[in-house]
């Protein structure tokens, strides 16, 4: 504005029609230019929705962060976990070996390694099966309850795991 002011009235004629001329130039293309016809939404919603959408992003990467936390606590976990079971694993071994030591040096009866050493036959299978005693009424009341006591214990499962176990260390 300022040069316009200080310039001849020949001079300002030109530039105003120079500015004229590219103004209506301008109008006229833009005019010739296509616009969509719909109606765009209103940008304050997008505005609220994009804000909407950082928070969920937000809270999603804090999640993230947290799960990452927590997957690493749980690997460093698992590593104990299973340094723990290695260093059981080989004291296991260790007791093992010297047990076996140990165990070589015991006396042949003690090992437990025998097996049928005497050459005697297994009773048979009815021998396991002892009858049940019968209660005489002129016994002792004591010597009664002891019989009744006894023919309980053959009757039930600790018994038949007792003689089990007779059967499998005599075989």
């Amino acid at each position: 504005m300022y040069s316009l002011n200080h310039t001849s009235n020949a001079s300002y004629e030109t530039v105003q029609d120079t500015m004229n001329n590219l103004k209506d130039s301008l109008t006229k293309e833009l005019k010739e230019v296509k616009v969509p016809t719909a109606k765009y939404a209103d940008y304050r919603k997008m505005e609220n929705q994009c804000k909407l959408l950082e928070e969920v992003l937000v809270q999603s990467s804090n999640q993230v962060e947290l799960m990452e936390s927590q997957a690493e606590q749980l690997e460093v976990s698992v590593e104990e976990r299973e340094e723990e079971i290695k260093k059981i694993t080989e004291d296991t071994n260790l007791l093992e070996s010297s047990q076996a030591k140990w165990k070589k040096r015991l006396h042949p009866s003690i090992r437990g390694d025998h097996e049928n050493e005497l050459n005697v036959e297994p009773l048979p299978e009815e021998s396991y099966q002892l009858p049940v005693p019968v209660v005489e009424d002129d016994l002792d009341p004591r010597q009664t309850r002891l019989l009744k006591r006894l023919s309980n214990l053959q009757r039930s499962n600790a018994a038949n795991d007792l003689t089990s176990m007779w059967k499998m260390s005599v075989l």
